[in-house]
């Protein structure tokens, strides 16, 4: 394994529960793996506690330390997997931190918020975290404003633990029997959106209402999907090319070998043919959502 897996880190079980099954089922059709880190709280507005009291101005994450921790919980995570036996650091293909915005560029007189704003704004300059040696992960943040439920359902009041979950679990489910409904989400849905995760970056700061990039995600999952497909087509064409080499040859262990390129070709033209479909599909899922839920 090498660049195989994506790793998602999400706050909450809730945005675990939300978004990643269908996220998993996506990256599948490009032969990758998900793995999740559920941190259970924002640590970029968490306040340090001592002797149970809150520390004021005090922390869990900042924005001179968020690096390491980011570093830190990202190893710990890979000693101590469970899901993917043996994963090591070159193992992943890419890091995906997954927050709220709690509208925190919009409140520079609270200090948790400007400790947030500040903890992304360094995210946003990340382009890699270094977890051994010689490998380097890239790292994006995907966010949702003013938070994840905001940009799914409009949501506008303060929700429970309890609540959050059954709307996830809620729509965990539609987005597998609706097709198009979580392209449609995330892309369209009264949303702001930016062609790029880095336009993303810089957009969020001064934007106000509803955004995310969760777009830029399904556009590079798109990208994979056709990388692989690419992929496919020249090992086909590969194998073609030394069949026609061998294919006149009488003897024995040519023969032997001619039976082993043509299953193998057997098997690439498949795989072949069962991606076209796939990337036909996904790439119509937002007009099918749209023709069977025409929009005012």
């Amino acid at each position: 394994m090498s660049g195989k897996v994506m790793l998602f880190i999400f706050e909450g079980t809730s945005d675990n529960t939300t978004l990643a099954p269908y996220i998993d089922e996506l990256i599948k059709e490009c032969k990758l793996s998900l793995t999740v880190e559920i941190i259970r709280g924002d640590n970029t507005s968490a306040w340090i506690e001592e002797d149970g009291k809150k520390i004021k101005d005090k922390f869990k994450w900042t924005p001179s330390t968020i690096r390491q921790d980011m570093i830190g919980l990202v190893k710990n995570h890979i000693s101590k997997n469970s899901s993917i036996p043996d994963l090591k650091p070159k193992d992943i293909y890419k890091i995906y931190y997954v927050t709220d915005t709690d509208d925190c560029f919009q409140y520079p007189e609270m200090i948790d918020k400007v400790n947030k704003s500040r903890c992304m704004k360094s995210i946003f300059g990340f382009d890699k975290l270094k977890l051994a040696p010689n490998v380097e992960i890239p790292i994006e943040l995907i966010f949702f404003a003013r938070d994840l439920e905001h940009v799914t359902i409009y949501n506008e009041v303060e929700l429970t633990g309890e609540e959050k979950n059954e709307l996830a679990l809620k729509f965990s489910g539609d987005v597998f029997t609706t097709e198009g409904l979580f392209e449609y989400t995330f892309t369209r849905n009264g949303l702001k959106i930016w062609d790029t995760y880095s336009e993303s970056y810089t957009g969020i700061t001064k934007h106000v209402g509803r955004a995310c990039n969760m777009n830029n995600l399904l556009e590079e999952i798109s990208i994979l999907r056709r990388e692989k497909l690419e992929l496919l087509e020249k090992e086909i064409e590969e194998k073609t090319s030394e069949i026609l080499k061998i294919k006149d040859l009488a003897t024995s262990k040519a023969k032997k070998e001619l039976e082993k390129l043509n299953r193998q070709l057997k098997i690439k033209t498949k795989e072949k043919a069962a991606l076209e479909q796939i990337i036909e599909k996904r790439e119509n899922m937002l007009n099918i959502y749209l023709k069977n839920n025409p929009q005012d």
